[in-house]
C-alpha cells in the first residue's frame, strides 16, 4: 500500500454554543481547554452511507469449507476437530449466508469504534457553513508532529462504490479491518478528511498534548461575545500549560469566493 505523508496541520471545525447550552460548552471546552478530542461511533455520523461496505465470499466448495475451519480455529481458538464441527454445510452450499453473517459481525464491531473527523483545509466555505453554525464558530488547528501517537490519522478515500471486503475469512491488517469507515462518497471529497480511529473507544474523549493545539481561527460571522469567550479560554490555557495558540480571524476576500486569514494575536509555544 502506498504510504501517505502526514499533513503539517489538521483542522477541527466547531460551533460555539450559547452560554445557556451548558453541555455544548463543556464539549467545546474539552477541546479548547482540556486538550481532548471526541471520538464518536459511526452510527452517529450525519451521512447514513458512512461506514457501509460490500461483502463477498469468492471461495466455493472445499476451499470455502477449509477457510471456514481455519476461521473457527483462529477466532474461537478451537482445535481442528472442533472447528470442523462448527462449519455448517448450508453455509458452504450458500456463501451468501457467510456474507450476511460477516456483515452483521462488522456492524457490531463498528459499535466499538470511535472516530474523530479532521480536515486539512481551514478555508473551505462549505465546512465553515456546515460545522461552525454558518461561520459563527471556530476552526482549531492541530499539529500532529507535536503529538504523533495521539493524532495518528488515516486519509479518507472517496469513491462512487462501497469498499469490497472479500478476504473476510483470512487474517487482515489493521487498516483493512477499519476500511469501511475510511471511505466515503465522492460527494464529500471537498472535506479533505482524515480520521482518527480508536478501537474500543466508542463515544470517548482522547487526550492530546497541549502543544499540539497551535491556533484558533474565528469564523467570519463570529461575534465579539464569542471571541471574548474563546480568548478567556486561551488565557486559562496559558496559565495551565504555559503555551498559547495563535489567533486568526477569517475574512471574506474582496474579489473572490475565498476565505483569508488575518492574524489577530501571535501565540507562544
Amino acid at each position: 500500500m502506498r504510504r501517505t505523508s502526514i499533513p503539517r496541520h489538521f483542522y477541527k471545525y466547531r460551533g460555539i454554543p450559547p452560554a445557556s447550552d451548558v453541555k455544548g460548552r463543556e464539549m467545546l471546552e474539552a477541546l479548547l481547554l482540556d486538550n481532548q478530542l471526541w471520538l464518536a461511533t459511526p452510527n452517529t455520523f450525519n451521512d447514513p452511507f458512512d461506514g457501509k461496505a460490500s461483502y463477498q465470499v469468492n471461495l466455493r466448495g472445499a476451499d470455502l469449507r477449509q477457510a471456514l475451519e481455519r476461521w473457527h480455529r483462529r477466532v474461537a481458538r478451537e482445535g481442528s476437530q472442533a472447528a470442523k464441527a462448527w462449519v455448517r454445510t448450508e453455509d458452504v452450499a450458500e456463501p451468501s449466508r457467510v456474507e450476511r453473517r460477516y456483515a452483521n459481525m462488522n456492524e457490531r464491531m463498528r459499535e466499538n469504534l470511535g472516530v474523530c473527523s479532521l480536515s486539512t483545509d481551514p478555508a473551505n466555505p462549505l465546512m465553515w457553513a456546515h460545522y461552525t453554525g454558518d461561520h459563527r464558530g471556530v476552526c482549531v488547528q492541530l499539529r500532529p508532529a507535536n503529538d504523533p501517537a495521539t493524532l495518528l490519522a488515516h486519509k479518507m478515500e472517496y469513491s462512487s462504490e462501497y469498499p469490497v471486503l472479500s478476504n473476510m475469512l483470512e487474517p487482515a491488517d489493521a487498516r483493512a479491518a477499519i476500511l469501511p469507515v475510511l471511505r466515503k462518497s465522492k460527494d464529500w471529497e471537498y472535506e479533505k478528511e482524515w480520521r482518527i480511529v480508536g478501537l474500543n473507544e466508542p463515544n470517548a474523549l482522547r487526550s492530546f498534548r497541549p502543544q499540539a493545539l497551535t491556533a484558533v481561527i474565528f469564523g467570519i460571522r463570529s461575534t465579539e461575545d464569542s471571541r471574548a469567550y474563546v480568548r478567556d479560554l486561551m488565557d486559562e490555557r496559558e496559565r495551565r500549560y504555559s503555551c498559547r495558540p495563535h489567533l486568526f480571524q477569517a475574512v471574506a476576500d474582496e474579489r473572490t469566493y475565498r476565505i483569508r486569514m488575518k492574524t489577530i494575536e501571535v501565540g507562544r509555544s
